[in-house]
């Protein structure tokens, strides 16, 4: 089955959000590594509730995003929400999400970020979202399921909005895709269902088919996570407070790691540089925070959800 030919995103005026692929970058070795099936750029975000201050309460947070920007393949930029929980699982915690949109540009996906008229009180605007943190992700396939496993970048180390939301220096999780063909008897079903072309419906038959088909498969064909309204599952694997990863080749967690440290460069890293400016200037021009009004007070170390 041919893959989606899916627009290749871009960095625009938000920044220069993309890694390098020349011979012998980083990156590019992460990318070609066995078993990875794609890797990019990550995000998290959190939309505040107007009025709310406590970022442990779960009703202060209208919605947790994650946005994936793919750089190993032609990809959309995938706005991405978890939406049974406002955060990222724990281990042995299931969580589900949608992908709300995909975008050929960073820039389409941060508008859509920035501040926005409240659906219920259209005289008021919604917040901004608030970004969290942002590193390098891979999808890696370990033989018996899809992993999306990320090291942050930054913050370097995780503060207090990031523990609060799950988002620690790595993380791991199983993930899974919903089959839109097949409605699940104890859930509600989407009523607006990813419209992927006809032949990506063999991806989830199962044995017997035709007479059979799985509700949820890994996407070792990452391009099911390319379409809006696609539903996915992610599955806490570790403790990633402890800023390991399990089960893992030592080779990859290596190129993880150096890939991180490729990206923030040696304004991050460099003797005598200020690498905590450093970052946060990364930061802010990667989400355009200024263009968009993006907040990043929380990976200053501040939690105020006003």
């Amino acid at each position: 089955m041919a893959p989606r030919a899916a627009t290749k995103h871009k960095a625009g005026a938000a920044g220069d959000t993309q890694m390098g692929s020349a011979e012998g970058d980083p990156q590019k070795k992460l990318s070609e590594a066995p078993g990875v099936l794609e890797e990019g750029k990550i995000f998290f975000f959190y939309r505040p509730r107007p009025g709310r201050r406590d970022l442990d309460d779960p009703d202060a947070i209208q919605r947790f995003y994650i946005v994936m920007l793919p750089v190993s393949r032609h990809a959309p930029v995938r706005l991405m929400s978890v939406a049974s929980a406002k955060r990222l699982p724990d281990r042995g915690e299931r969580f589900w999400g949608t992908v709300l949109e995909t975008a050929a540009t960073m820039d389409d996906v941060l508008k859509e970020l920035g501040p926005k008229q409240n659906p219920n009180l259209r005289h008021r605007l919604l917040p901004a979202a608030k970004v969290v943190g942002e590193g390098i992700y891979v999808l890696y396939d370990d033989g018996r399921n899809v992993r999306l496993l990320y090291e942050l970048e930054v913050p370097m180390y995780p503060q207090e909005a990031q523990e609060e939301l799950g988002v620690y220096k790595t993380g791991d999780y199983a993930i899974q895709v919903r089959n839109p063909w097949k409605d699940h008897p104890r859930t509600v079903n989407p009523p607006q269902r990813a419209a992927y072309p006809s032949d990506y419906q063999k991806l989830f038959q199962g044995p017997n088919a035709p007479k059979s088909a799985y509700m949820w498969i890994p996407p070792r064909e990452p391009s099911l996570l390319d379409y809006k309204n696609a539903v996915f599952t992610l599955i806490g694997r570790s403790p990633n407070w402890h800023h390991q990863f399990k089960n893992l080749p030592q080779s990859l967690a290596e190129l993880l790691d150096q890939a991180v440290k490729e990206d923030l460069g040696p304004e991050a890293y460099g003797e005598g540089t200020d690498d905590d400016a450093a970052m946060i200037d990364k930061l802010r021009s990667d989400v355009a925070a200024d263009r968009y009004g993006i907040d990043i007070s929380p990976v200053l170390g501040g939690d105020d959800m006003e």
